[in-house]
């Protein structure tokens, strides 16, 4: 019998604690499908357009489920955080937040004149190849943050907290930091 799971993250977690032979257990990456996840900016323009993005403003983009606790954090992180972060460096840019429900009512009255909530989107890979940079301030949770995988898969700079980029290693375009001034400065 194998053990099979997600990450080398995952293995030596088993072998340390679980005390499995490195032998019986098998990784296997999470796929994403790349026939839907893939560097194509031919629609960019027209997503720009419809978003009121202008050729300057740069597009920050949050995106997933945010009626998960996980997910309400990260708004609340990006209200409290990343915004005033962003505010006080006068940057021009728009953050785009894109997912089923309105974070249990957070975003229900929430308005900010550099924020577009554009709730649940059919085609999330459109908004991932048009925007500039996807953050991910994740604090809690658990799982595999598919986001990030379908967002490397469109050629997408990501910044993450290390919660948010778990079982995943920084790399070019995978940036993590856990301190918000810091996640801010690489926006």
């Amino acid at each position: 019998k194998k053990v099979i799971c997600v990450s080398q993250t995952d293995k030596d977690y088993f072998i340390k604690y679980y005390k499995l032979n490195p032998d019986k257990i098998e990784i296997i990456e999470n796929p994403v499908d790349t026939s839907i996840f893939y560097p194509d900016s031919a629609g960019n323009e027209k997503i720009r357009q419809e978003l009121g993005l202008r050729d300057d403003e740069k597009f920050v983009l949050f995106f997933g489920q945010l009626d998960n606790h996980p997910a309400i954090e990260a708004l609340e992180v990006i209200i409290n955080n990343i915004l005033p972060g962003l505010e006080k460096r006068k940057l021009n840019y728009k953050l785009v937040i894109c997912g089923k429900g309105d974070g249990r009512g957070l975003l229900k009255d929430f308005t900010h004149e550099q924020v577009i909530f554009k709730g649940f989107v059919d085609r999330i890979q459109d908004y991932i190849n048009a925007s500039d940079i996807v953050i991910v301030p994740l604090m809690s949770g658990s799982g595999t943050r598919m986001k990030i995988l379908e967002s490397l898969a469109c050629g997408k700079r990501i910044i993450s907290t290390t919660i948010g980029a778990e079982g995943l290693e920084e790399n070019k375009l995978l940036e993590i930091e856990d301190d918000w001034e810091k996640f801010v400065q690489r926006i």
